[in-house]
């Protein structure tokens, strides 16, 4: 996978993760270009007074007020835009703060359920899922041919051992050539 196919699905993923939030955060980007023009507009009236009324020194009053209205129009606007859209962040904020807290109860209710589990069978062909198990049969044509915990069945080298190196992707005929262990 290239890394721009990488970063699409990471942003996608993301993306994924802000789903629940859309609204707020369409409208938390609208309230920020509205409040980015109000801000440029600012600078904009100033620069129409002075290149107007202040350099040819002519001062007439209702053109004069009008500039000073609007700009402190738009820079009340600014303002109120720029806290709506920390208003904004801030709901998307706790409602994510509100689903993490969700998540991680359920993930203690899954790690309870897991403890009152104990004594359970699971056959599982898969190592990785079962590598926390207190006690491990690896059965070969309907024997048991080892039983231990997952650090001392790879100690043992046997059947558990090849079975974890081959899902780990490791090539046995070229490790045991280096080594000099048979299968």
């Amino acid at each position: 996978m290239t890394r721009g196919r990488a970063r699409q699905k990471v942003l996608r993923r993301l993306f994924g993760y802000m789903s629940p939030y859309k609204k707020q955060l369409l409208l938390a980007f609208i309230t920020l270009i509205l409040a980015t023009g109000t801000n440029v507009a600012g600078p904009a009236i100033i620069q129409r007074f002075i290149d107007q009324y202040l350099i040819p020194r002519h001062f007439p009053l209702q053109p004069i007020l009008a500039l000073g209205i609007l700009y402190l129009v738009l820079h009340f606007l600014s303002v109120g835009l720029m806290f709506y859209q920390l208003v904004s962040f801030n709901k998307i904020a706790l409602c994510a703060r509100v689903f993490h807290t969700a998540r991680e109860k359920l993930s203690q209710l899954n790690a309870k359920l897991n403890e009152s589990l104990q004594g359970m069978y699971i056959i599982q062909a898969m190592l990785s899922t079962i590598q926390d198990a207190d006690l491990i049969l690896v059965l070969h044509k309907g024997e048991i041919v080892e039983k231990g915990n997952h650090q001392e069945l790879l100690v043992k080298k046997g059947v558990y051992y090849r079975m974890y190196l081959l899902q780990q992707g490791v090539n046995l005929e070229d490790r045991s050539a280096v080594s000099g262990q048979n299968k």
